[in-house]
C-alpha cells in the first residue's frame, strides 16, 4: 500500500525569484512595446505580410531604440498640432462667406492625426491622366495637400465620432497596459528608495515603460490600425 498525501494551495516564496522577474519584464516590455504603436495607414495594395513586415520592423525598433519611437510621435503631433492651427482660419472665413457651406463637425486634433496618417485620399483611377504613384490607386494627401484641399472645400465633413469607429483602439487594453507599466514604475523607484537591489532587465524593461507613457500621451488623439482612408471627390480634384 502506498501513502497519498494531498497538498492543498501552496503560496509563493517571500523571496523574489529569477522566473517571476523574467515573467513580469517580458510581459510588461511586450504590451508596452506593441500596444503604443500607431502605423500611418498602409497603402491600398499591401499585402498582408507588407503589413505584417511594417508593424514588426517598428516592433523592433521599440524594442531596441525605443527613444526613436518617442521622437516619431512627438513629431507627429506637433505636425498635427500645425495643421489644426493652419486649418482653422481656412475654415473660419469659409464659414463666414457661405455659411451654408460651413462645416457641421468641428476640425478636432484627432482629425489632423488622421490626416497626416495618409486618413484623406485621392482616388487616381477617377483621373484622365495616368496616375500619380505607378500601381497605386490612390493618393494620400500630406499636410499641404489637406491644407489646399480644405481651401477648395474638398475635406469631408466627418465626425470625431466617424474616426474612432475606423479606428481599432481599446481604451481597456490601453489602460491595462498604463496600470501594468505604472505598477513596474512604482515598484522599481520604491525598490531603489529601500535600498534594494534592482536587477538590470527591470531598469531596461524601466525604460520602455517610461518611453511608452511618453508615447501614449503623444498619440493619444491619433486613431489606430485603419486600413481604408476617406475618399476627397469633386470636380476641383479633377482640375
Amino acid at each position: 500500500m502506498y501513502n497519498i498525501t494531498t497538498t492543498g494551495w501552496v503560496s509563493e516564496p517571500n523571496g523574489r525569484g529569477t522566473f517571476g522577474i523574467l515573467r513580469g519584464c517580458l510581459i510588461t516590455l511586450g504590451l508596452c512595446v506593441y500596444t503604443a504603436l500607431h502605423i500611418n495607414i498602409p497603402p491600398e495594395k499591401a499585402a498582408k505580410r507588407q503589413k505584417f513586415m511594417t508593424k514588426a520592423k517598428w516592433v523592433l525598433i521599440g524594442m531596441f531604440a525605443p527613444e526613436l519611437v518617442v521622437f516619431v510621435a512627438w513629431c507627429q503631433r506637433q505636425q498635427a498640432l500645425k495643421l489644426s492651427k493652419d486649418l482653422q482660419p481656412v475654415f473660419e472665413e469659409q464659414a463666414r462667406d457661405m455659411p451654408r457651406n460651413s462645416r457641421r463637425h468641428e476640425w478636432s486634433l484627432t482629425h489632423s492625426f488622421f490626416a497626416i496618417m495618409g486618413g484623406f485620399a485621392i482616388d487616381t483611377n477617377d483621373l484622365e491622366e495616368a496616375p500619380y504613384i505607378p500601381g497605386s490607386p490612390r493618393l494620400h494627401l500630406g499636410p499641404d495637400g489637406i491644407l489646399e484641399a480644405a481651401r477648395q472645400g474638398l475635406i469631408p465633413d466627418i465626425s470625431r465620432e466617424y474616426i474612432k469607429d475606423k479606428s481599432k483602439a481599446d481604451s481597456l487594453a490601453k489602460a491595462l497596459v498604463v496600470i501594468q507599466a505604472g505598477w513596474l514604475i512604482l515598484q522599481c523607484i520604491a525598490r531603489m528608495a529601500s535600498k534594494l537591489p534592482v536587477t538590470a532587465l527591470e531598469l531596461n524593461t524601466l525604460a520602455h515603460a517610461i518611453c511608452a507613457l511618453c508615447t501614449y500621451a503623444l498619440w493619444w488623439n491619433k486613431p489606430l490600425d485603419i486600413e481604408d482612408p476617406t475618399r476627397v471627390v469633386g470636380e476641383s480634384v479633377r482640375a
